[in-house]
């Protein structure tokens, strides 16, 4: 009887602690899927929020191929994961630390963004390529479309800024790696869902006329922004 009673209680405990196990597994998945959403909402607002890349990816969808806009798309969203993985790493420990690197990296940034100003402005006003020129698009201006977008995003230092602010305000100090790597692909899966969906409607063919009948102006327009843009974070602090 006494043994019966313990092997009963043994039963019963070891029924417990599996429930135990249970309950706090699931609290664990509720707990990743509270932090995710909690990351994935503040970067969604931001990068729905015009800005460089917004506007390199409408320019380069409504004047160039969708295979161009989606290379120009791949290299902002390349670049928007090195911000994502440095951020977390801690290089803006580095810049706190080491305020003339974040300088050198602003200014270069908001310097290169006023180049690609410049060179909007000062574009020939030619026709736009029809479809079949369009899908003749050379593999070396793929890689300059890609360059063009990976190096707009990197431009902005305070991206990376932003992302540790995002990670230190939905994630715990003490955080996971593999939570640390499902925040940074969550990232850039918004990026590029929201750069890709931006590159397809603008990369319509009922904007390629109006495209075509007001190049000069958009271009121009374009241009300025880039410009402010640069000026903009160069002068910021």
């Amino acid at each position: 009887m006494v043994s019966e009673g313990v092997c009963h209680a043994d039963h019963h405990e070891g029924v417990c602690l599996t429930g135990m196990r249970h309950i706090q597994k699931g609290d664990r998945i509720m707990s990743f899927s509270t932090l995710l959403l909690s990351v994935a909402s503040v970067w969604g607002i931001a990068v729905i929020t015009p800005g460089p890349n917004f506007l390199l990816t409408v320019q380069t969808a409504m004047s160039a191929s969708r295979r161009a806009t989606f290379s120009s798309v791949l290299g902002i969203c390349t670049g928007t994961l090195l911000w994502a993985c440095s951020g977390f790493l801690g290089l803006t420990t580095v810049f706190r630390l080491a305020p003339w690197t974040y300088l050198v990296v602003k200014l270069c940034g908001g310097g290169y963004l006023i180049y690609l100003g410049f060179h909007r402005l000062r574009s020939p006003a030619r026709p736009v390529a029809d479809a079949t020129e369009l899908v003749a698009e050379q593999e070396a201006s793929l890689k300059q479309h890609y360059r063009c977008g990976l190096l707009t995003n990197l431009s902005n230092p305070k991206t990376a800024m932003f992302i540790t602010s995002v990670f230190a305000a939905t994630l715990p100090s003490h955080t996971s790696s593999a939570l640390g790597v499902m925040s940074i692909l969550l990232i850039c899966s918004i990026s590029f869902l929201w750069y890709t969906t931006v590159a397809y409607l603008c990369s319509w063919n009922h904007f390629r006329p109006l495209y075509q009948r007001s190049r000069q102006w958009i271009e121009r327009c374009a241009g300025i922004l880039f410009i402010g843009f640069g000026v903009k974070l160069a002068t910021s602090k």
